[in-house]
């Protein structure tokens, strides 16, 4: 199945499990990049479904709209999503996502709201303060993902390893970014592209991360020479008897 196919099934399965409708496909297909995410060790869809659930348990005891508090218990963090190299906080990223999907001013608000950088001004957002808030605090919900997330962190680092002439490789930022270094006594400027494309296509192949994901292959030489300079002792006068 290709990435694009598996992100628009994860986020109409979400959807359909809560049974909400009539949302927008872009916010569709963001949700499903949620699967890939994690946030502390702890899965960020798996949470935002989590939070969506503990939101509507609480509209149903307060008599409110549980579906409406599903919904915006499911998009409060859809602005980790967002690809935007760091340029904004999740907050404002998934504030202009809902805005651009037209999304209501209660699910805006509320996702501007549950870190308290804006005010909440509707009930639902105090859920989504609540719900936000239990769902980080239940016992082991950051810790069971951070074993499946070093593993790929590993794996990515490992297939570069394998090839000819890289001497060693960093995965960072949830494996958007890979630091591969070669010995340039073993490979040549062209052996080192070759290896770079080598390695995006065994990626490619091997692991599924979505969206885009940076290779940077670095060939270095290096000539350093030291000098030191020796400080000439001063020579003592002798002091004329009298």
């Amino acid at each position: 199945m290709e990435i694009n196919e598996l992100i628009i099934k994860t986020g109409t399965e979400v959807l359909k499990e809560l049974e909400l409708n009539n949302v927008h496909p872009e916010l569709v297909k963001h949700l499903g990049r949620l699967k890939f995410r994690t946030s502390y060790g702890q899965n960020v869809l798996e949470h935002c479904l989590e939070v969506a659930k503990l939101s509507g348990s609480i509209a149903a005891e307060l008599d409110l709209d549980v579906l409406l508090a599903r919904r915006v218990g499911l998009f409060h963090d859809i602005g980790k999503a967002v690809e935007d190299n760091g340029n904004y906080s999740h907050v404002l990223s998934g504030v202009s996502l809902a805005k651009k999907c037209q999304e209501s001013e209660i699910v805006i608000n509320a996702i501007a709201s549950h870190h308290r950088d804006f005010p909440p001004n509707n009930l639902y957002s105090l859920i989504i303060l609540a719900a936000d808030k239990l769902s980080a605090a239940r016992p082991g919900a950051r810790g069971y993902q951070s074993e499946a997330y070093i593993e790929r962190m590993n794996s990515l680092e490992n297939i570069a390893n394998k090839f000819p002439g890289v001497k060693k490789s960093y995965a960072f930022q949830a494996g958007r970014e890979v630091w591969v270094f070669v010995d340039a006594e073993k490979l040549n400027d062209h052996k080192t592209w070759e290896v770079a494309r080598k390695i995006r296509e065994k990626i490619k192949k091997d692991i599924v991360i979505p969206g885009e994901v940076t290779i940077h292959v670095v060939r270095e030489k290096r000539f350093i020479q030291r000098l030191h300079h020796k400080k000439e002792k001063e020579k003592v006068k002798p002091r004329k008897r009298r």
